[in-house]
């Protein structure tokens, strides 16, 4: 099973961090005061365009066995269930059960 079940939210992610960068270089751009103001205004236009394409929201945490949205534990990135199944096949270690 590959590290990303879902390669949609991966590609999104991808595109994200890759577009981190482009939306640094604009910000420092729109917020230098020696551009003119049509300039600025262009600048503004392409990062909402950005923002609309890439907004972080769209990104879920995901199941990496399951590709499930719901009850994802942050710390192992997996759902209950598969989680509690890979404890049992001892996929995972360094667990207790908690009584």
């Amino acid at each position: 099973m590959t590290k990303y079940s879902n390669f949609k939210d991966h590609n999104l992610r991808q595109k994200y961090k890759k577009k981190d960068k482009q939306v640094f270089l604009f910000k420092s751009l729109l917020l230098n005061e020696r551009n003119s103001s049509k300039i600025r205004f262009k600048i503004m236009l392409k990062l909402d365009r950005i923002y609309r394409e890439l907004s972080y929201n769209k990104i879920k945490g995901r199941c990496m066995f399951s590709t499930k949205v719901r009850s994802i534990s942050r710390m192992t990135n997996l759902t209950k269930s598969s989680f509690r199944d890979n404890l049992r096949l001892t996929n995972i270690s360094g667990f207790k059960k908690a009584s």
